[in-house]
């Protein structure tokens, strides 16, 4: 991951838990297994949408686990969750807000600087 950029010296793995899936608005996977066994492990049990993280980035298709191959298997996944990721979270639905925001920035005049400073001053 440093070839990447990332720092992950820190991380840890930790278990999906229902907590986890009570906080999140959505949740990515990289199989159908993956979701359904979400699904039955906590049935309604959380607000959040589970999606197939290829089908969240506009394909089809699950992300093969590198669990026991070679570096090249897991350069190949990181490759390929790189870009599913990227095109997920650039076609996820914008909060009308955000919306809002870019119109008013993009308006000519001076009061879309403004209306976007105020905007953006709202936020938490």
């Amino acid at each position: 991951m440093t070839a990447r950029g990332l720092d992950i010296a820190d991380h840890r793995s930790a278990r999906l838990d229902a907590d986890a899936l009570a906080w999140a608005t959505d949740v990515w996977v990289m199989s159908d297994r993956h979701r359904t066994t979400i699904a039955r492990r906590w049935p309604g049990a959380f607000d959040a949408e589970v999606h197939l993280l290829s089908e969240a980035a506009g394909s089809r298709g699950d992300v093969a686990d590198p669990l026991g191959g070679g570096v090249s298997d897991y350069r190949r996944t990181a490759d390929e969750l790189a870009a599913l990721v990227d095109a997920a979270w650039r076609r996820r639905p914008q909060p009308a807000c955000a919306e809002a925001t870019l119109r008013s920035a993009a308006a000519p005049g001076p009061r879309a600087a403004e209306a976007a400073t105020d905007h953006a001053a709202q936020r938490p």
